[in-house]
């Protein structure tokens, strides 16, 4: 009698499961309720009514429609491409782009069951009236007195208003005059219009009403579980399978086989629709938005009544049953296909650590080893065993245990392998042979009589977790993703995944490798990362995975998901015709073409693709500036993919944006052109206008300085000291000029690369003038002036020459490192008229190699010396070439002497002027000594 009380309890502790979709919650709080759902196809999103307002939703990122008032919206109307919405309130809006524009306001006093719009009317239907609006006024429709109205079909362009009136139903084209009625005696209890289904529920059967021939057809019988509750809504999600929304979940039937599952039990489903990705989208009461990403995802809780708390640790697969066992001793017996189990209860306190199943026997580790019988769930046998992490059980019932200390047959008691943990069991059924995993290697042993035949390790001990056969040759898995062959030689590395758990062999070569978080999709040595199972089990660990037919089943601790035609769906190729979408707001332009003024606050670009409504869809978006690193774009908090470039330089910016997958291989790229005008000041034509006005301006200055210097100098002339004066304002004229030729021969230069557009070179000439007529002008005042002064302006007029005679002439500087040039003084601007005699008149007329040497070297603490030569064609032939040309003699040397004379009569410096010249060159030597 207690024999039999106890085998009544073991089936009174089994339980169904709840059975579910695999569903993923969208931002519930930000939706609330929700009461419709619609699929835009042209746009590739969906829109959601809610309490919480209008959405779109693009499967990656939500955003909400603009609206002044604060409504709950609960129906959509779509017609040509415009979208209108109904709120509780019975207010009618339009969305236009991201907002809502009110456009009509009824206010009725029944409950409106259906509305559509045409050529800006609004047509109202409620159980008694119809109504039609124009957005100013409303009014009542005189049509089929005396019928309950059931809403509005719509039927390629035309909308029939259904009207039922005891046994007959009444067809009006509102639109038109065409009418018809058909009689039917049963009373309709939920009609479910909309652009693809039109059904109609009476007396518990679903009807699809056929208006081209005017027939009503009966489709099928609801199940029991759907009478008497309140239906939301009927979609057709495929040409096999229907789906009804209901107040206590969703139920969904096969057509062919015309058998019925429900899920969500207890969430009450207002609306429900398949889009052409394959989601099924659920909007509810309480839960939100959820989505179903396939049919062929199946999710199941474990929920066992005992303890909620269990945790799957070990399971097995055994004709079409899922044999679990979990952390509190309990193995729980699950038919696949009645979705029914039965829970048999083992240790409360220990682990079950492994299972196999043979005929109707069970045989776990959980502390001990159990050996139940499946007939009547009745423990037969009990051994006391070390740790066992692998069991296998012959035809003759010898029971193998892989146990943490040894390799025995419990039914001979024998044992072997001592002191090795062992991990797995392979038996080859045509060698006679069981080859055994350990933590180092594998062993292998005679069936028969449990001799070992050989013992290898790793080279660097790896835990062998699975053996299998493939293609004749045993392989041998190990933790860390390589495969071995019988020799444990490397065959090769698994490179996607480390700290392997198990291996699951599906077909043929083809296996998962999978550890806590990741699955690796492995034919013929290529591998595939699964990284959708993630998305699916919500992060949650992976236990164990097991092929089922065409089917895996994936574990987690507290859960079971059965991925139907594993192998169809995830080779099912969604990356293809996936193209990367790009957009933005802060440019005008096309997406290739991009101009930006040179003040410009950078660009910003929003991405997506034309999948993302697809639970599959994953990818990666990259981007690469010009010739730069190719840096990734990461989804901000809100899961949208924004660049933002706040700088870009001036000119055209080539930037290429790649769409990745996971594994990086691109599948779409597009690529952005931006061009950034540069600053007005940098044009052609300002630089002309500046050129125009500085010339202008030196000119202007020159004439009234040189005129304003003759005035004063004749003033000064009529005072004190007259000869003094007049030699020393002499002077300061001829300091104060520069070569009116160099002058214009510069502007000139300057002109003529400009109107070659050599913008570049011509700023840097005038940039170089201007300090060099700022040196002389500011220096021509002063008598003395600092080395490095000096040799700043020499370079400068150097340089401006060069630039002229396009760098003909070689030139050096050769300075005493011991000088500091700030603390030496020299006469202002007295080299300048040296160089520019040996440039003008030495080299000038040169032939071959020109150069010009100027060295500064210090003789004594008190006197240095400069040197300036040219290898030019001399001074005598120079002044004879000038005779010749009629031109003037140079008066530069004549002019510095006098001037060096009259600075050696102040009595404060003595310079020297001595010059050297042949048909070879000239040589110019300055030297100056403080006294």
């Amino acid at each position: 009698m207690l024999f039999r009380l106890l085998i009544l309890l073991l089936f009174i502790s089994g339980h169904v499961l709840s059975n579910a979709m695999d569903v993923m919650h969208v931002k519930y709080q930000h939706f609330g309720t929700v009461y419709d759902v619609l699929e835009l196809k042209n746009e590739n999103k969906i829109i959601i009514a809610s309490e919480k307002g209008v959405f779109y939703f693009t499967g990656k990122v939500f955003s909400k429609i603009k609206s002044k008032e604060n409504e709950v919206f609960h129906k959509f109307y779509l017609n040509n491409g415009q979208i209108h919405v109904l709120s509780f309130s019975d207010n009618v809006y339009k969305v236009v782009n991201d907002s809502l524009q009110l456009v009509a306001s009824a206010k009725m006093k029944q409950q409106i069951n259906s509305f559509v719009v045409n050529n800006n009317k609004i047509y109202i239907s409620t159980l008694k009236n119809v109504y039609v609006s124009d957005g100013q006024k409303v009014s009542k429709l005189q049509i089929n007195k005396g019928y309950i109205h059931h809403g509005f079909l719509i039927d390629n362009r035309n909308v029939y208003l259904v009207s039922q009136q005891n046994n007959l139903l009444r067809f009006n084209d509102i639109l038109g005059s065409n009418a018809f009625t058909l009689e039917f005696n049963n009373r309709i209890s939920g009609v479910f219009f909309n652009q693809s289904n039109n059904y109609l529920i009476a007396n518990n059967k679903l009807y699809g009403l056929d208006v081209e021939n005017q027939l009503v057809i009966s489709l099928f019988d609801l199940p029991a579980r759907l009478r008497n509750i309140k239906i939301y809504g009927v979609s057709k999600l495929d040409d096999n399978h229907m789906v009804i929304a209901h107040n206590n979940g969703i139920s969904i039937i096969d057509l062919v086989n015309k058998h019925w599952k429900h899920h969500l039990e207890h969430i009450t489903v207002y609306s429900v629709i398949g889009d052409e990705y394959g989601n099924i989208w659920l909007g509810t009461k309480f839960s939100g938005l959820l989505q179903v990403p396939s049919l062929k995802i199946l999710h199941h809780h474990i929920n066992i009544k005992n303890n909620p708390k269990d945790n799957i640790t070990a399971a097995y697969l055994h004709q079409g049953k899922l044999f679990l066992g979990t952390n509190h001793g309990r193995i729980q017996i699950y038919d696949l296909k009645n979705d029914s189990t039965q829970v048999i209860n083992l240790s409360n306190n220990a682990e079950v650590q492994s299972i196999y199943v043979r005929k109707n026997k069970i045989y776990a580790y959980c502390d001990r080893l159990y050996k139940i019988n499946t007939d009547n769930n009745t423990i037969e046998e009990v051994y006391k065993v070390h740790s066992t992490k692998a069991i296998y059980v012959d035809e003759k019932d010898n029971i193998y245990c892989a146990t943490s200390g040894d390799f025995q047959n419990i039914k001979k008691q024998t044992k072997a392998n001592n002191g090795y943990w062992h991990t797995c069991i392979y038996a080859d059924t045509t060698l006679q042979s069981y080859f055994v995993g350990t933590k180092s290697g594998y062993a292998v042993f005679k069936q028969n009589a449990l001799q070992k035949l050989k013992n290898i390790e790793t080279e660097n001990k790896k835990r062998i977790i699975n053996i299998g056969k493939i293609k004749g040759k045993h392989l041998f898995y190990s933790t860390n993703g390589i495969v071995y062959d019988n020799r444990l030689q490397p065959m090769y590395r698994h490179k996607n995944i480390n700290n392997v758990q198990g291996v699951a062999f599906y077909q043929d070569s083809t296996y998962l490798l999978y550890n806590n978080n990741k699955i690796v999709w492995v034919t013929n040595r290529n591998e595939k990362n699964i990284e959708i199972i993630n998305k699916i089990n919500n992060g949650a660990q992976i236990v164990k995975i097991l092929p089922y037919k065409n089917d895996v089943i994936i574990l987690t601790q507290d859960e079971i998901v059965v991925v139907k035609d594993f192998a169809n769906l995830y080779q099912k190729n969604f990356e293809q015709s996936l193209a990367l979408n790009i957009t933005s707001n802060s440019f005008t332009g096309n997406n290739n073409d991009i101009n930006l003024k040179y003040k410009n606050s950078g660009i910003q670009l929003f991405f997506n693709t034309n999948k993302d409504l697809s639970f599959f869809t994953n990818y990666i978006i990259r981007y690469q500036i010009d010739d730069d690193d190719t840096l990734t774009i990461a989804a901000n908090s809100k899961g949208k993919y924004v660049l933002k470039l706040n700088f870009l330089p001036e000119g055209y910016t080539n930037i290429t944006f790649l769409l990745s997958n996971k594994e990086r291989r691109i599948i779409d790229q597009n690529k952005v052109t931006v061009y950034v005008a540069g600053p007005y000041w940098k044009s052609w034509w300002f630089m002309l206008l500046v050129f125009s006005a500085v010339t202008g301006t030196i000119y202007w200055y020159q004439k009234k300085k040189l005129e304003r210097i003759r005035k004063e100098n004749i003033k000064q002339i009529k005072q004190e000291k007259m000869k003094t004066r007049l030699a020393r304002s002499e002077l300061s004229v001829i300091r104060s000029q520069m070569n009116p030729h160099f002058v214009y021969n510069t502007l000139s230069s300057i002109q003529l690369k400009i109107a070659k557009k050599q913008t570049d070179e011509a700023f840097k000439m005038v940039q170089k003038f201007s300090t060099l007529m700022r040196g002389v002008l500011s220096h021509s005042q002063v008598e003395m002036i600092s080395l490095k002064q000096e040799l700043d302006i020499l370079k400068n007029y150097i340089e401006l020459e060069q630039a002229r005679f396009e760098d003909s002439v070689k030139v050096t500087y050769t300075i005493d490192k011991q000088m500091d040039l700030s603390d030496y003084l020299i006469p202002s601007l007295i080299t300048q008229p040296i160089v520019e005699n040996s440039l003008q008149h030495g080299l000038r007329h040169k032939t071959g190699e020109k150069k010009l040497e100027i060295k500064i070297y210090k003789l004594n603490e008190i006197t240095f010396c400069i040197e300036i030569e040219d290898n030019g064609i001399g001074i005598d032939a120079a002044n004879a070439i000038n005779k010749e040309n009629r031109q003037k003699k140079s008066f530069a040397i004549m002019a510095l002497k006098r001037r060096i004379n009259f600075i050696n009569s102040l009595g404060d410096y003595f310079i020297e002027l001595t010059v050297n010249s042949n048909a070879h060159g000239t040589k110019t030597i300055i030297r100056i000594a403080e006294k």
